[in-house]
């Protein structure tokens, strides 16, 4: 079955948002909720390791998911530069996080960061243009 590009684009337009509603309410409730935190670090590591990710999560996982679910959105020629950023970013963190858990801690954060590793690189490639 063959899928229409305009499915791709509305398929990539919720992906995008609900992944950019995740990351905020992510780093709310590690922010309002410290004794969570333990749960995404290796054992016995400092806090600042995790808190070190919340400006470029704001930065790139935020403000660059925003502005590709606009573009997408639009069919603005910056969607494709501005998923292609947010992929970067999202697959960045992703690796990270599946280290943090290979050291013997912080699983929750690469469960929660697989599909992205899967999901984004295969829209950046199904939305090229």
């Amino acid at each position: 079955m063959v899928v229409a590009p305009r499915t791709w684009e509305h398929f990539a337009i919720t992906w995008v948002m609900f992944q950019t509603i995740g990351i905020i309410a992510w780093w709310s409730m590690l922010l309002l909720l410290p004794t969570m935190r333990v749960w995404f670090l290796i054992p016995g590591s400092p806090e600042l390791n995790l808190l070190a990710f919340l400006l470029p999560d704001a930065l790139l996982g935020v403000i660059a998911g925003i502005v590709s679910v606009i573009a997408l959105h639009r069919r603005h020629p910056l969607a494709w530069p501005a998923l292609v950023i947010l992929t970067g970013s999202m697959a960045y963190a992703a690796l990270y996080c599946i280290a943090v858990a290979i050291a013997g801690g912080g699983w929750l954060g690469a469960a929660l960061m697989g599909p992205c590793l899967v999901m984004l690189p295969l829209l950046c490639w199904r939305l090229r243009p």
